[in-house]
């Protein structure tokens, strides 16, 4: 089963690659963040659940301590004797988001004349019902999942394709 852990800040990745050389699999989704800096855009490697990670275990006695001793780890989420572990589903979102330990690319779209954002390719087409918001001047989008049956926001980059640039060489060939 999959636990979530609740780690130290900034120390994410390498308490993953501790708990990976112990004999765990590990995820701690990351992706390549949209940042506007002095007018250009950038990328930054961003943790989509900062101060967690995701953790494989059968949570015996032995696998708490292994893992509750390496420093930085802090505790399992939920009760001491029963800690909260993820459904089948959010496991599945998890390694979706995880990426195989690939930070996630922004998401493609395009913006029609009337409002309506269309995805067209990205992680974000797996979460499309979920969805809550796109804000295209900071180029983000914001969707729901929940994690150890908890609601949470996720925040995502999209790439904006000008849609008349689609359309140019269409209409030139037709």
């Amino acid at each position: 089963m999959w636990y979530v852990l609740q780690v130290k800040g900034g120390q994410e990745l390498s308490i993953c690659k501790q708990l990976k050389e112990a004999g765990y699999t590990t995820l701690s989704p990351r992706e390549l963040r949209n940042i506007r800096t002095k007018g250009a855009w950038k990328q930054k490697e961003y943790i989509l659940f900062p101060n967690y990670v995701f953790v494989e275990t059968d949570y015996k006695a032995e696998d708490y301590y292994r893992i509750t001793q390496i420093g930085g780890v802090q505790r399992f989420l939920g009760d001491q004797h029963c800690p909260s572990c993820l459904s089948y589903l959010e496991e599945m979102w998890m390694k979706i988001l995880d990426n195989n330990g690939v930070p996630l690319k922004p998401t493609t779209v395009t913006c029609h004349d009337d409002g309506n954002v269309e995805l067209l390719k990205g992680v974000l087409l797996n979460f499309k019902s979920r969805i809550k918001s796109f804000n295209k001047r900071q180029r983000r989008a914001v969707f729901e999942i929940t994690v150890c049956n908890e609601v949470k926001e996720i925040t995502l980059s999209i790439d904006m394709i000008n849609e008349e640039k689609e359309k140019k060489p269409t209409e030139a060939s037709g």
